[in-house]
């Protein structure tokens, strides 16, 4: 069975997973609502609903359980973010990547924000509805090709490689 916390092939992991559990591991960090100014990273907090969603093996041995976090973090260690965009009003929220590095940008568009959802205006969950159901262009939407444009913008003045990622609506605006 291949197993990414073998700690002896930790390199050629990296290197063969490094683009989808990297984009995972952002649309994740963007869920939790970063500041621009945040270290992007995942902290001791993952939760066991994360491992099971990325089919990370929690019935790993113990010293492989002890590190996950900081292996994880091997595949951000390089990202930054370069742009949080928000908007209270219609709920949206994204945040722009950047790798240097590896000459790659990612813009990761949250998920259904179910805590502030409620069947009014302005809600994810009212989004969800209207945009993803019912086909029409909402305000949510507006804003994900605001980022979407801001996004586009800066792969054409870095000539960077560009992903979208998310999860639920986030993985529908991508």
């Amino acid at each position: 069975m291949f197993s990414l916390f073998n700690f002896k092939n930790i390199q050629e992991n990296l290197l063969i997973l490094q683009n989808p559990l990297t984009y995972g591991l952002l649309a994740y960090h963007c869920a939790n609502n970063p500041k621009k100014d945040s270290k992007v990273e995942i902290d001791s907090n993952l939760t066991e609903s994360f491992k099971t969603m990325y089919s990370i093996d929690v019935n790993l041995k113990p010293q492989a359980n002890e590190n996950i976090d900081s292996c994880l973090n091997e595949f951000l260690k390089n990202w930054k973010i370069h742009e949080v965009v928000e908007d209270l009003e219609s709920g949206y929220f994204g945040v722009i990547y950047l790798n240097d590095k590896l000459k790659k940008i990612v813009l990761a568009h949250k998920s259904t924000d179910f805590q502030k959802s409620q069947l009014f205006s302005g809600s994810s969950l009212k989004e969800d509805i209207d945009g993803v159901v019912r086909k029409q262009i909402t305000l949510y939407n507006a804003h994900g090709f605001c980022a979407t444009y801001k996004t586009i913008k800066l792969v054409k003045e870095k000539s960077y490689s560009v992903t979208f990622t998310g999860h639920s609506l986030g993985a529908w605006m991508a």
